[in-house]
């Protein structure tokens, strides 16, 4: 899923980022480095996210869960 987001997501924002900053009159070098960086630092966050979630669920005793139900 996230693999799809970032299809989706990366071209539509380097072409809708470029539309914005060609209609400024104080322009910065804006190009896919900048959208690759941004890939990177949201898979980062992704994987970090779903690590954590993994730990914290390898850690607990399944008994303990299975008592509840």
């Amino acid at each position: 899923m996230i693999g799809v987001a970032i299809i989706i997501a990366a071209p539509m924002s380097f072409f809708v980022n470029r539309l914005w900053i060609d209609n400024i009159p104080n322009q910065v070098s804006f190009g896919w480095g900048t959208v690759l960086l941004g890939t990177a630092m949201m898979l980062i966050l992704a994987a970090v996210t779903i690590l954590s979630q993994v730990f914290k669920v390898s850690r607990t005793n399944p008994v303990e869960s299975l008592q509840y139900e």
